[in-house]
């Protein structure tokens, strides 16, 4: 079982950047990171967008829990 944690520098989806560039290819490169590592991405609350520009004006979910799909996206692990 694998938890993976941090700052991505990488977006997966459009909505995940607000007033800054959404690179398709770098979405895509992560997206089948997690894919084939068969991660799964553990919802975290708070705030929509991780990470703010020091002016405020652009916004990036950049920090993510991924879990191995043993541990089930609700956190119990499955059998």
């Amino acid at each position: 079982m694998w938890v993976i944690m941090g700052d991505f520098n990488s977006v997966r989806f459009p909505e995940e950047r607000y007033n800054t560039e959404f690179i398709p290819s770098c979405a895509e490169a992560f997206n089948e990171f997690v894919e084939d590592n068969s991660l799964l991405e553990y919802p975290m609350g708070g705030r929509k967008y991780t990470r703010i520009s020091d002016a405020g004006d652009k916004l990036s979910k950049l920090d993510r829990f991924l879990v191995s799909s043993r541990f089930g996206i609700n956190g119990r692990m499955r059998q």
